[in-house]
């Protein structure tokens, strides 16, 4: 009797494959041939609503469509709420599907990001088509809309180039792609966050032959974010800030102007940064002190028989300084700790810092900075004359 019941039961499984859809494991299975891959979301403020603009590939692929085949999708629409747009822009799609969990990037307007930043976080926390391990990117002063649309020719579109971009401002050291739930942590733990700034450029302005209404995403400093809202940008020229104190130095340049040598560049191939506390008569923290030491070899300079070693050290150790002193002064001006600077501290020197009578968020407006640099020579002799 168990023989023939077992039996039985293997027939009915052998049979299930061939049965409708309905009641079977496989009711939502799609072939990736019916798949609209999206690889890119940009959010902008519209009246009563929002617009989505999204960029993906049938194929999935990230080569151009030369190599791979893939022909890359841009569509663009408004809709009173992300899952409205979601649902108009399925209907304009070729495929028979639009699949977000292979999402790259997420691309905020700034006008959206200063407004509905709650919104898209909360939705992305929410949701199960896109991870929030994805990174978000603000478009300083335009459009995510503008970007995701017009970026890419010639097989690329602005995820291939968001690859490219952001492989090189990390290698520079000049750029760092935090994700959606490093801005939800980092806000929920330190009371404000980082998101890496992007700005349009004219495609044309580095390559004629681009078509005119082509651009390029390049890096733009850091957003500042407080309460779920941008309060303020910190510049490209201090985003090497930034990278320095978040330990993502990159060996990108520093370029210096020496009065005999003129203009000289050396690279890091190292470079660290510590903060202490400086504390007060009354036990609180009244400042922060730090010391860089970084590592830099001779990559290219103007007069190199005029060439001062000790001068063009001393020059690459104070921009070093202040690069970091700028991005620690806008914490303190918005008395917004982004990095997590106090968390830091507290944990080097637990007893002192519980006891100050004065809170960290009490005195981060008020602190004062005093960073040194101590820059030396990677391969010796490189500087000498």
């Amino acid at each position: 009797m168990k023989r023939v019941t077992a039996f039985g039961l293997g027939l009915l499984l052998l049979c299930l494959p061939g049965c409708a859809n309905a009641g079977t494991v496989y009711s939502n299975y799609r072939e990736l041939e019916e798949m609209e891959l999206i690889l890119s979301l940009g959010f902008d403020s519209v009246r009563n609503g929002v617009r989505l603009s999204v960029s993906g590939s049938s194929s999935g692929a990230e080569s151009s469509e030369e190599s791979s085949g893939s022909k890359f999708t841009r569509l663009t629409t408004a809709g009173t709420s992300i899952t409205s747009a979601m649902e108009t822009i399925q209907d304009f799609a070729t495929k028979e599907e639009l699949f977000y969990a292979h999402t790259q990037y997420v691309i905020l307007g700034e006008s959206y990001a200063k407004t509905n930043l709650a919104m898209i976080l909360d939705y992305l926390q929410g949701t199960t088509g896109v991870r929030t391990s994805v990174p978000m990117f603000v478009v300083h002063g335009d459009t995510a809309e503008h970007l995701v649309t017009s970026t890419g020719e010639r097989g690329s579109d602005i995820t291939t180039t968001l690859n490219s971009t952001i492989l090189d401002s990390r290698r520079r050291g000049d750029g760092y792609p935090f994700s959606c739930s490093e801005v939800i942590a980092a806000q929920n733990e330190h009371g404000a966050a980082l998101m890496m700034a992007l700005k349009v450029v004219p495609t044309q302005s580095v390559e004629p032959s681009a078509q005119e209404d082509a651009v390029s995403p390049l890096p733009d400093g850091y957003a500042i974010v407080r309460d779920d809202t941008i309060i303020d940008f910190i510049p490209q020229a201090d985003a090497r800030g930034v990278n320095l104190l978040i330990g993502e130095p990159g060996l990108g340049g520093v370029t210096v102007t020496d009065p005999k040598a003129g203009t000289v560049t050396v690279n890091m191939t190292s470079c660290t940064v510590k903060l202490e506390p400086v504390w007060g008569a009354d036990g609180s923290v009244t400042g922060l002190s730090g010391k860089i030491r970084a590592q830099v070899y001779l990559k290219e300079v103007e007069h190199p028989s005029a060439l001062d070693k000790t001068a063009v050290l001393e020059a690459v150790s104070e921009q070093l300084e202040r690069w970091v002193e700028h991005v620690l002064q806008k914490m303190s001006d918005n008395e917004a700790d982004f990095l997590g600077v106090g968390l830091q501290m507290r944990m080097r020197h637990p007893i002192l810092w519980d006891r100050a009578p004065r809170t960290w968020e009490q005195v981060l407006g008020e602190l004062t900075f005093d960073i040194q640099a101590e820059t030396t020579i990677a391969r010796a002799g490189e500087l000498q004359r």
